[in-house]
């Protein structure tokens, strides 16, 4: 149950019935806290005995807002939601989610509260909470590291992802890494509300979105200019 490897502890499997478009799937959960960066994670898998060939795989962070209050602002809930029906539909269990339990708006500093922070912050501003806050107001604009995701992976001896991303940025910090990528396309529905998520990551971060339907004018339902969208607008 308990393993002790020299970057991690891991705790598992622990078995959950998880309810997945209206079918109960079995689960296996795997917890692991880092010595180095004392962050934790969860693996979530139907596969029992954790021999993969070339997962899918889909790295989710923890977002209050999305989650608990279900925000129509980000797109955190309905991808990870998009995952595990993925997850349920496969035949052969390759395909694991790892939840990052520490990581509350990509990284930020001050964990939940900094989180906290950058949207008041940000909403008082007059600022778009995707870049442009954590620019003005002294945060990382993405302070996410992959290092322990990757050692769990090498755990594994999984060696080639199919990862399930829009972000360019994260398949390049796996191939750094040495994997092999394969990228999944992973795009909630466009609707007004996702005008400022979806539209800065393509607009201004460079993510690989098709965005069917979207308008600039749209982010006014935010109070924002169409200009919040502009590269290079911060």
């Amino acid at each position: 149950m308990l393993q002790r490897t020299k970057h991690f502890d891991r705790i598992g499997p622990i078995k959950i019935p998880s309810e997945i478009d209206g079918v109960v799937h079995q689960l296996y959960l795997f917890y692991y806290v880092f010595y180095r960066s004392q962050r934790q994670y969860f693996l979530i898998t139907r596969n029992h005995d954790l021999v993969f060939t070339q997962p899918f795989l889909r790295v989710s962070s923890n977002c209050f807002f999305s989650y608990i209050v279900n925000s129509r602002r980000c797109d955190c809930k309905w991808q990870l939601n998009y995952a595990y029906e993925q997850l349920a539909r496969q035949s052969d269990d390759d395909f694991l989610v790892i939840f990052a339990v520490d990581e509350h708006g990509k990284a930020i500093e001050g964990g939940l509260r900094g989180h906290a922070l950058l949207y008041a912050l940000g909403q008082e501003l007059g600022q778009e909470l995707i870049l442009e806050a954590y620019q003005r107001n002294g945060f990382e604009p993405d302070s996410r590291d992959y290092r322990d995701i990757c050692l769990i992976l090498e755990s594994l001896s999984v060696a080639n992802l199919r990862l399930l991303t829009n972000n360019p940025d994260r398949v390049k910090s796996f191939k750094d890494n040495g994997y092999f990528v394969q990228r999944v396309a992973i795009e909630q529905p466009y609707d007004k509300y996702l005008s400022e998520e979806l539209g800065v990551k393509k607009q201004k971060l460079g993510h690989e979105l098709k965005l069917d339907g979207f308008s600039e004018e749209d982010i006014e339902v935010y109070n924002l200019s169409k200009n919040s969208l502009k590269p290079g607008a911060s």
